[in-house]
Formats: structure tokens, sequence, C-alpha cells
């Protein structure tokens, strides 16, 4: 039955209740003169004498006033699951975001909902580690029958502020419910906390796949806490053998521990480099557990990837420079400087019906003009230096190489002109100004 159908079938039924309503009905009464409050109380107290229209009364108590209909829903039936008010919501007309909404304005009933549709598997196994109290191996791969509805409390409640979030992390705590827990930690900006979460998950599915609660471990300093917490768990630091013990898995469970030392190393090499993975592991004590050849093999291989990476990036950010970054003009291609000029002086129409000489532009080279943006055509087979009347093509400095062409069309050797101005111009304006003045 679809969503539309389900409507209009409660809708019928509800109807249908409303027949048995007699005239003398007191919630009918107050409802009528719109006190939904003392009608929910009368309803409350006279729960057995209005058996028969019970659910007529709460529909439309629930569209006068939905919070305390839903507190007083609580009350009445204990053991009613919050799923089903759900249900009745959406018959009601609102959505499922909005049902959240709603209920997560009041913190009291998003407690009991999140609360209630944890209880829902209390038959389970129980999670925490008898002996140290910390999530038992695997305790996270239960299945949970209203892990919709939690997921979608939880996306709801990290949107708030994370003052709110305790009371739903004792609730995740005391029912086993890790994943929720991680991800109240994580919004808390409690990373630390969720790595030992993890570590004590022994799930290495937590830190390799992409999960609700992001990246983790996220930056350096979360790997390095990540190696202590795996080696404060493997060896147990100073403590003697008799106190040390391992977390026993859940034995309903397939699922096998693999948040190894190893693994979390090849994870960290493949995450960070070699690089930062061999500082990583120098900075710990020096008592860490052996590494296997591969994982040698595989740093030696990434060190020489990483050098040649670095090499290449280098060499291409120098040709880049080169051409963008450094003061000297740009090139034009001469085919393509030669089409431009065809097009100044033919027009656009000329394309099909003028055929350019390109042969002819083979001793000619283009330099790019920052100010036109199109370029001057410089003949340096016979052109010469205004300067040092040198051939342009000819260098005359190791220091200072290249050439200057300025927006008036001169071209000199860059050695010529410290100034970085175009001499002959400035002669030239110089003159005509002081003829004027004579």
């Amino acid at each position: 039955m679809s969503r539309g159908d389900r409507r209009r079938t409660w809708n019928t039924f509800v109807d249908c209740l409303s027949g048995l309503v007699t005239t003398d009905d007191v919630i009918a009464k107050y409802l009528k003169e719109g006190d939904a409050r003392r009608a929910l109380h009368e309803l409350h107290d006279g729960m057995d004498a209005y058996s028969d229209t019970l659910l007529y009364h709460l529909t439309r108590l629930y569209e006068h006033d939905s919070r305390e209909t839903m507190i007083t829903c609580a009350r009445m039936f204990p053991r009613c699951a919050a799923m089903g008010v759900d249900e009745v919501e959406a018959e009601v007309g609102n959505t499922k975001e909005q049902t959240i909404g709603k209920i997560c304005e009041d913190m009291g009933i998003a407690k009991w909902w999140f609360h209630c549709s944890l209880i829902v598997d209390s038959s389970r196994e129980v999670t925490q580690c008898p002996h140290c109290g910390k999530p038992r191996p695997g305790s996270h791969t239960v299945t949970w029958q209203k892990a919709d509805h939690l997921q979608q409390l939880i996306d709801f409640l990290c949107q708030r502020n994370p003052r709110e979030y305790q009371d739903f992390m004792d609730l995740c705590w005391k029912h086993g419910y890790w994943s929720g827990l991680i991800r109240f930690v994580c919004a808390d900006n409690r990373r630390q906390d969720a790595l030992k979460l993890i570590v004590s998950l022994s799930d290495l599915q937590l830190i390799k796949d992409t999960q609700s609660w992001g990246l983790l471990p996220k930056s350096l300093n979360e790997w390095r806490l990540l190696l202590e917490l795996l080696l404060s768990r493997d060896h147990r630091g100073n403590e003697s053998r008799d106190s040390r013990h391992s977390c026993t898995p859940l034995s309903a469970s397939e699922w096998v521990p693999d948040l190894t030392w190893s693994h979390v190393i090849n994870l960290m090499l493949e995450r960070l480099g070699a690089g930062h993975t061999v500082n990583l592991l120098q900075a710990l004590p020096r008592d860490t557990p052996l590494l296997t050849t591969d994982f040698y093999y595989s740093c030696l291989l990434g060190a020489v990837i990483e050098r040649r990476q670095r090499t290449l990036i280098h060499e291409l950010l120098k040709k880049l420079d080169s051409y963008l970054w450094s003061q000297r003009s740009g090139s034009l291609a001469p085919k393509l400087n030669n089409f431009r000029k065809e097009e100044e002086t033919y027009g656009p129409k000329s394309k099909e019906d003028v055929k350019p000489q390109l042969e002819s532009m083979a001793q000619f080279r283009t330099l790019e003009d920052g100010a036109s943006n199109w370029g001057q055509n410089i003949r340096l087979s016979d052109g010469e230096c205004l300067v040092c009347s040198l051939k342009l093509c000819e260098q005359i400095s190791t220091s200072n190489q290249g050439l200057l062409l300025f927006e008036c069309g001169h071209v000199f050797h860059k050695h010529c002109v410290p100034e970085a101005a175009c001499v002959l111009c400035f002669h030239q304006n110089l003159a005509t100004l002081g003829a004027k003045l004579l």
C-alpha cells in the first residue's frame, strides 16, 4: 500500500470512529472549547472509558497540541514504541523530517524517542567488556532494528548545541550504540575520544572507509595518537602480565578484529606517504612491534616515487616560472601572429579567400606585448639595438640577457636600458619639449 493510500485509509478509519463519539463526550467538549490540555488529562484519567474512541481522540488532540499529546501517549503507553507515533504522524500528513523537527524541539521528547529506538534491541548480548568496561571488539557490527530512526535523529541533533549531546551520549554508551556515540563525540570535537572508541572496537573499516562522522584520523597528530593507543592496547605499558587481558569479541558474531599494527601502518603508508609514516614511527618508543619486509620495500618504493614526483613538479614549476612569473615577455607563435595580421588587413571575411604565406614568417620572432596582448613583429636577423647598434640576436651580457620591447614598438637589449624605459622616446619627447620652450 502506498503512502497516499495509507493516509486515506487512516482518515477513513478515524472518520468511522467519529461515529462512536456521543453528544455528551467530555473530551469532544473540551476540544470544541479549544482546551486541549484539559482534554488530555481527561483522556489519561479515563483510558478505559474511552477505549473505543481512543485513537480518534488522540488523532484530533495531536492536531491541536502535538507535544502534549506525545507526552500523554508516553505516559499512557510506556511500552509503546516511538516508531508507532512516527507512523501516526505520517498519516496525519507530516513528512519524516517535519516529524523529527517537531520532536527535537523538546529535548525531553527527543530523549524519550531516542531511548525507545534503542530499547527495541534490549535482548542483545552485552556490548561492554566486564573487566575494563570498554566496548567489546566487533560490538558495533550488530544490527539495530531502528537504525534508520536513530540515524535520522542523530542527523538532526548534530545541528544543535553540543552541550545538549551529553544525555544522548549516555544513552548510546548504556545500550552499546557505538556508531552513534562516535558520531556525537566527533560532532562535539572530541576526536581523541572517538579514536579511543575505534581502537576498542578493533575494526579497520572504521578508519579505512568513509563513515558518517567523516575522515578519522585526519591530521598527523591524530595518526600519532592512534599508534600510541594501539601500543597501549597491545602492550599495556608498565602493567604487569597478570593485569593484562584481551576484550573478547561478541560470541554470536563471525567478525574478526583487524585493527592491527601492521594493517594501520600499511594504511598510513597509503594515506600519508613514506616520509610522514617513517617520521611518525621514529617518534614512537623503541619497543614497537617488528615490521614486515614488505613494509620496508613499500617505504623504499614510496620514497623513490615521492622524490621523482617532487623533481617533476620542480621542473614543471621552473618552466612555468620562465613564462608566467618572470619579467620577460612571452612568445606568440609566428603562424598565429600571421593570421592575426591577415585579419587586421582583410577583415574576418578573408578566412576562406585569403591564404597567407606562412613560410615567409619563419625568419620572424613575435614577442607578446602586455598592453595590446597581440604582439610586435621583430626582425631578429637584421634588427639592431637602438642604443648599442649591435644585432638584437647577439648576446652582449651573460648576467642580464634578453630583450625589452616597449609599447611604442622600440626594442633594446635588456642590458642597454637598465632604467627599463624607452630611451629613444624619452630623448625625442625631451627634444620636442625643448623646442617648444625655445
